[in-house]
């Protein structure tokens, strides 16, 4: 299930950054910090907002420990929609889901993006794959 999770949620959340970013870019000007973590705001909250069933199927299953209340991901599914519905069931504890994606999603990828930039403008890295590995590896 958290693979399922993770393949879902935390990708649209890199996914939205993107499209985010450029809808908050000024034409031929660098993005601000500020921009870039709106942007993380954004993705993070648009994805949580989608995928939040994906995080409470998570969570349920997991703490099903006996393995006697659900049979696996799809019985857990069709369970909390039947007896609890999407709003109180799917969706429960979407508000703070989003919160708290959008305040991560902010932090990790504007920081990252930040710092990807500082190091290329101002120390002469190139935008490659290198670049990025060697970044993730010092935050790391």
């Amino acid at each position: 299930m958290l693979i399922f999770r993770e393949l879902t949620y935390t990708s649209a959340r890199f996914a939205f950054y993107e499209p985010a970013r450029h809808l908050l870019s000024e034409d031929g000007k660098p993005m601000t910090l500020p921009a870039k973590i709106t942007a993380g705001l954004i993705s993070g909250a648009t994805a949580a907002a989608i995928f939040t069933p994906t995080d409470v199927l998570k969570i349920r299953l997991q703490a099903d420990v006996t393995g006697t209340r659900y049979t696996g991901l799809m019985n857990a599914l069709q369970t909390i929609y039947k007896m609890e519905g999407l709003r109180n069931g799917l969706y429960k504890g979407v508000g703070i889901t989003i919160l708290r994606s959008a305040l991560l999603t902010s932090a990790q990828l504007a920081s990252y993006d930040h710092s990807k930039h500082t190091l290329i403008t101002q120390y002469g890295a190139k935008d490659q794959f290198l670049t990025h590995f060697w970044y993730f590896n010092l935050k790391s």
